[in-house]
């Protein structure tokens, strides 16, 4: 059993935007608890708590959207994006903390005080392509963690080599940069001369991580947003959203088939590590090697996320 908390505080991906339609109501389980996000008639994403604060109806199951409102299946009172009944004036749901961007939709979790910032991808010039997600029995903290693990891209993604170039951590980021050479790789076959590249990591907290790849010889850079987010004490949502930016002109047809073919690989290494993560118990005291100074370092940031929540 880890040890950890199941629940960690930060920003969260609870949904991608393209879920969220006008006039649908979507449910989710969010750190145990279960939520309801519905869009207003301009567009605007809100969460509530599911249940009703009347007599406990999920607004999830039967509600409906009503001028801007949820509407209760139950006795049709209506609640306002901030939570506010406008049936009676003394109830009021339970609102979440919530910002979206860059195509996701991500909940706050914890000290309303000790709210991180996040990154802009698109101030970056990054456009939101292509996503994936899957559900783990795990911690959310091992899939992050995992890319701090330089080694385990040779054994386990079968990199041609990856070495560690720089490290850094404040009270907002954890950053690491590696370089590395691996072949072209199309459905787990690799082809062709070895190219070589950059992977950074930047870890905004537990739920929300950046990993750009940059390929000079390709003319475009890459970055996923990772977020692995806490459905209840046992299941992790894992949510990963591929970016593009164009750094020298391509045709529609190369980009779309470049950025198909390397979210499939993504999808294969993450399959490969997901029967780990399923089977791993986090220690709190692992044996480390000299060579993973990156893990400890991460471990050591991370602690932030856990505490005074």
């Amino acid at each position: 059993m880890n040890e950890l908390s199941p629940f960690p505080s930060g920003w969260f991906v609870i949904a991608f935007s393209s879920e969220l339609k006008k006039g649908k109501i979507l449910s989710r389980t969010f750190m145990g608890q279960e939520v309801v996000l519905f869009r207003s008639r301009e567009g605007i994403a809100s969460a509530l708590d599911a249940y009703c604060p009347h007599l406990g109806a999920h607004l999830g199951h039967g509600g409906k959207i009503v001028d801007g409102c949820i509407q209760c299946p139950f006795h049709h009172l209506k609640f306002k994006p901030d939570g506010q009944c406008t049936n009676a004036k003394h109830i009021k749901a339970k609102t979440w903390p919530l910002e979206e961007r860059d195509g996701v939709i991500l909940l706050y979790h914890g000290n309303l005080d000790k709210q991180h910032t996040l990154l802009n991808l698109s101030d970056e010039g990054f456009k939101p392509y292509r996503k994936f997600s899957r559900r783990l029995k795990t911690y959310p903290q091992d899939v992050i963690e995992n890319f701090a693990d330089a080694h385990h891209f040779i054994f386990i993604h079968k990199f041609n080599s990856i070495k560690l170039t720089s490290l850094s951590s404040n009270s907002e980021v954890f950053s690491l940069t590696y370089g590395f050479s691996d072949h072209c790789n199309l459905f787990g076959y690799k082809f062709g001369k070895p190219h070589e590249g950059t992977i950074q990591l930047r870890s905004f907290g537990i739920g929300y991580s950046v990993i750009t790849l940059g390929v000079p010889s390709v003319g475009i850079e890459i970055a996923f947003l990772h977020s692995p987010c806490p459905a209840d004490t046992q299941y992790t949502d894992a949510r990963i959203t591929l970016y593009i930016k164009t750094l020298q002109p391509k045709s529609k047809f190369f980009l779309s088939l470049f950025s198909y073919l390397l979210l499939n690989d993504t999808i294969r290494a993450f399959n490969q590590d997901a029967p780990i993560w399923e089977h791993k118990r986090y220690l709190t005291h692992p044996m480390l090697k000299p060579h993973d100074i990156s893990i400890a370092a991460f471990r050591k940031w991370a602690k932030r996320f856990y505490q005074s929540m």
